[in-house]
């Protein structure tokens, strides 16, 4: 049975520690101090492209819309055009940025900084974790401003579901985008760790699917970087493809 307040609506239990009061990335750009410098193991391949190697697969693939591209990336790596480069640098940038704010403005909380979980295979690295009582947060920075992306809650909610089966007792998670930051407490948890079941079972899965059995985003295809390696636009492509170069 829930508690309650005079007016019939849930009140929050007393043994529940509130989260910190994380703040959007863009309260930190108007005065962004130092950060540490980055050094990502990327392979120029030619003028417009770039390669990161393959990994295991992991909720950030739900970021691509497409399935085809998914696979792709799992089994052939990250292909970054230059303008993507652009972005890929000014998240990384922004990550740190925020990881230095959160360090300086609690030096006493136990914190986990890009912290790798793997399980079964999927490989989940965390944006920061951090100890609340006797149970842990999980945290996801986004560089761009808070839309209600399906992608970026089953992302979190994946996260979640390992870092429980790895041992960790998870009691609330936050999304720190570039203009708000989106808490989930310890009510919302049951079901975001159900849903990240889900998840990583499709995660679990998508390696040892054919090309054939993946959904394709028509949609995307125009300014997707890996339409030339896509068993169903490469067809349409007579160019160099940089990956067969790779392969």
């Amino acid at each position: 049975m829930g508690i309650f307040t005079n007016h019939g609506r849930a009140a929050t239990p007393p043994w529940v520690i509130e989260m910190l009061n994380l703040v959007p990335l863009q309260a930190l750009l108007r005065n962004p101090g130092k950060t540490r410098t980055r050094e990502e193991k990327l392979i120029r391949i030619n003028d417009r492209y770039y390669y990161h190697q393959p990994t295991q697969p992991g909720p950030s693939l739900f970021n691509e819309k497409c399935e085809l591209a998914r696979l792709i990336k799992i089994r052939f790596g990250q292909l970054i055009t230059r303008r993507e480069w652009a972005e890929f640098s000014y998240g990384l940038w922004a990550h740190d940025l925020y990881y230095s704010w959160f360090q300086g403005t609690y030096p006493h909380v136990t914190a986990l900084f890009e912290h790798s979980l793997i399980y079964s295979r999927i490989s989940a690295i965390i944006d920061i974790m951090y100890m609340l009582g006797d149970g842990w947060v999980v945290v996801e920075i986004k560089s761009s401003p808070w839309r209600p992306e399906p992608s970026w809650v089953k992302q979190v909610s994946t996260y979640i579901y390992i870092a429980e089966q790895v041992g960790f007792r998870i009691i609330g998670a936050q999304i720190v985008a570039k203009d708000i930051v989106v808490n989930y407490d310890y009510m919302h948890i049951p079901f975001l760790s159900q849903s990240g079941r889900d998840g990583f079972n499709y995660l679990k899965s998508l390696p040892d699917k054919d090309w054939g059995e993946v959904r394709h985003n028509m949609e995307k295809c125009r300014i997707c970087p890996y339409a030339k390696l896509c068993p169903i636009q490469r067809n349409n492509y007579n160019n160099y493809a940089p990956m067969e170069a790779l392969a």
